[in-house]
């Protein structure tokens, strides 16, 4: 077995959920839908590898890897073995209407029909095994898909950096901006954030951890494109294969599929040779299939808030701070450009602009440009970073290593602080309430245009007849009765949930 059948292993788990869903359309799209899955792999299949992809597997490294991709899943959440995050509370939900309900899953809410309208390529495949052996085979189904996704994700980076490539991924999975400091500023030096998010208004780019904890469906897409693009430039693999690769991460995650578009097109503008193979040519019908699923994901979403807040009151003082705080590293790759391998500097090039110019946009409720957008551009950053130091410390310069190494446990202060959040925070069970009753305990109706759109906002050439069993609706039930934080999602701004650095006053004890 060689190391492009891992590649390819793993685009086929990224596959698995616009396979699934395609039946559920009517037999034209579903058709089409399928043949855009089936052709893009094929498009991947009959690549030519380089040097590393046609190497043997390692197979204890890979065990390596997946030990790694393993601990981040469980230690996220997934299976709910240890505590999980506040965002989990509704992919849950997400899970068990999938697993209670084949798509597409209808809901009455409010006098209206609506149908599961969302980024389902995570949950789909553990899904179809949840409705053969129960809810909990499908959230430990979800716990192996990540693994797989992550391991391969590892093995795939290590493959083009293999030196010291245990501490490669140590200090990816630990890259993060350097939040702290601002909380620090903000609070007076009196507490520290268990999650120390949202330090400015204009948006945030969340830690590498705390991508895997709250939001795997965007991180696992987009880091996966960013090793594909290293993949591609180091001959690996071809343009074709890239864009073959990527089309299945559409139904993962939109948003950060935008931010790996972003850096693609530049890409195969510098290479206009491939642009005119007829490998490339046939991903782009392969594109065609995808066209199904990109109605269903654009039904309805024009309910969700999007601007443009670069002129906005406030907006500059804040964008400088993010930048200071938020994208530390770049500067430090910037001081050592030349450092760099040559054959990266394009990439890197493409994606510190992507990340610059990503906080002028606000999307979603918390500004998912900058979280998601810049997942892509991000996990390249990190790989600069991260090699950079691998260089250092084997060419013993102590001085740009000390500089670099501060800067990343100034950084790894924040996903230090998500891992003792998750580790002093008690699990919770399973819950099998579905997406309305979970909203409505949050009483946060206005994001569920995120999840659900109205029957008539969808093609009509879509989906085939109305629902096949009773839509589901709100209930009145408990939903998590072991959860410390009850039915409620808890504030991590609130005073008992600081970390305090000093016997706290009156005043900020009272704080909201």
């Amino acid at each position: 077995m060689k190391n492009w059948h891992i590649i390819a292993a793993a685009m086929a788990v990224t596959s698995a959920g616009s396979a699934l869903l395609a039946p559920s359309f009517s037999l034209l799209p579903a058709l089409l839908a399928l043949a855009g899955v089936v052709c893009a792999n094929c498009v991947f299949l009959a690549g030519r590898f380089g040097e590393a992809l046609e190497r043997p597997v390692e197979w204890r490294w890979l065990a390596v890897c997946a030990g790694v991709g393993l601990s981040l899943a469980v230690l996220g959440g997934e299976g709910h073995l240890f505590f999980s995050k506040d965002d989990w509370l509704g992919r849950d939900a997400v899970l068990a209407d999938l697993v209670s309900r084949a798509m597409p899953a209808f809901y009455r809410h409010e006098g209206g029909d609506f149908i599961l309208r969302a980024p389902l390529g995570m949950y789909l495949l553990p899904a179809a095994v949840g409705r053969i052996a129960g809810l909990q085979a499908a959230h430990f189904t979800l716990v192996g898909q990540t693994t797989f996704l992550l391991a391969a994700f590892f093995y795939a980076i290590t493959l083009v950096w293999p030196r010291g490539r245990l501490a490669f991924i140590f200090l990816f999975v630990f890259f993060s901006g350097l939040d702290s400091i601002p909380v620090l500023i903000k609070t007076g030096g009196a507490s520290l954030l268990r999650v120390p998010a949202f330090w400015v208004e204009i948006g945030y780019f969340p830690p590498n951890l705390s991508q895997v904890f709250w939001c795997p469906p965007h991180a696992l897409p987009g880091w996966w494109f960013a090793a594909l693009a290293v993949l591609y430039l180091r001959r690996e693999i071809d343009l074709a294969a890239l864009s073959a690769a990527s089309l299945p991460l559409l139904l993962w995650s939109p948003l950060a599929l935008m931010g790996a578009a972003a850096i693609f097109v530049p890409l195969a503008l510098l290479s206009p040779q491939e642009i005119t193979r007829p490998r490339f040519a046939f991903a782009c019908m392969s594109a065609l299939g995808f066209l199904p699923l990109l109605a269903y994901l654009g039904a309805g979403a024009d309910g969700v808030p999007h601007r443009l807040q670069i002129f906005e009151s406030g907006f500059a003082d804040e964008y400088v701070l993010l930048l200071i705080f938020g994208l530390t590293q770049l500067a430090f790759v910037f001081v050592f450009w030349k450092r760099l391998d040559v054959w990266f500097r394009p990439l890197l090039a493409i994606s510190a602009l992507l990340l610059l110019i990503s906080p002028l946009f606000n999307l979603g409720y918390m500004n998912d440009a900058t979280q998601r957008v810049s997942i892509a551009p991000r996990a390249l950053l990190a790989f600069g970073f991260d090699a950079l130091l691998i260089d250092f410390f084997f060419a013993r310069a102590w001085a740009p290593l000390a500089a670099g190494a501060l800067v990343f446990l100034i950084g790894a202060m924040s996903p230090a602080l998500e891992l003792y959040d998750t580790l002093t925070t008690p699990r919770f069970s399973i819950s099998d309430c579905n997406l309305l009753t979970v909203y409505r305990k949050h009483n946060h109706d206005r994001y569920l245009p995120t999840y659900i759109a109205a029957i008539d906002s969808f093609p009509s050439w879509l989906f085939a007849g109305g629902p096949k069993s009773a839509p589901l609706e709100v209930e009145t039930r408990l939903c998590w009765p072991d959860r410390v934080y009850g039915e409620k999602l808890f504030n991590w701004l609130k005073p008992e949930y600081r970390i305090w650095l000093r016997e706290p006053r009156p005043e900020d004890l009272s704080a909201k």
